[in-house]
């Protein structure tokens, strides 16, 4: 396997995890109690989302490079 193929599927690993967490703290914030715990979920889910956009960024890109050096091939 490729460096760009194991930069693809650990991407693809991060982002399974994290859309994991994002499900799980989602439900945790809907069943917050106070106004202080709700915010610190909201935060906690505001970065998750963007390590989210992150790995799906990098994914992309290692899967164009990938495509760019098959069609080279």
């Amino acid at each position: 396997m490729s460096d760009l193929d194991n930069a693809v599927e650990q991407a693809k690993g991060a982002e399974e995890v994290l859309e994991n967490l994002l499900e799980e703290f989602g439900e945790w914030l809907e069943e917050a109690d106070g106004e202080s715990e709700r915010e610190t979920l909201e935060n906690v889910i505001n970065h998750l989302e963007a390590m989210n956009r992150e790995y799906a960024k990098r994914r992309r890109e290692a899967e164009r490079q990938l495509a760019a050096q098959q069609t080279a091939s």
